[in-house]
């Protein structure tokens, strides 16, 4: 799984995570924006593959990648590709 992280530094713009990995990066993520939200506007599906594709909003409340907590909104457009395996994500 590639993850982009628009924040990092150039030499660090993105990184390839296992599932602990993802897991350790999605947790710190909903601790810095506690609030967020996905909405997902399509949905595609072809055979075991999903493709989600939406918007993710919330208001930064915790650290995340060094930076202290804004009090912001953050609005994302999102994609998701994932795959189904014995019937699960």
């Amino acid at each position: 799984m590639r993850v982009e992280q628009g924040a990092a530094p150039p030499d660090r713009s993105s990184q390839d995570l296992d599932w602990v990995g993802f897991k350790q990066f999605a947790g710190a993520f909903t601790a810095a924006f506690p609030d967020g939200r996905h909405v997902f506007d399509h949905v595609v599906t072809d055979g075991d593959t999903v493709v989600t594709i939406g918007t993710y909003e919330g208001t930064q409340t915790g650290e995340i990648q060094g930076i202290a907590p804004t009090g912001k909104r953050l609005k994302l457009s999102v994609m998701h590709l994932d795959r189904v395996v014995n019937g699960k994500v």
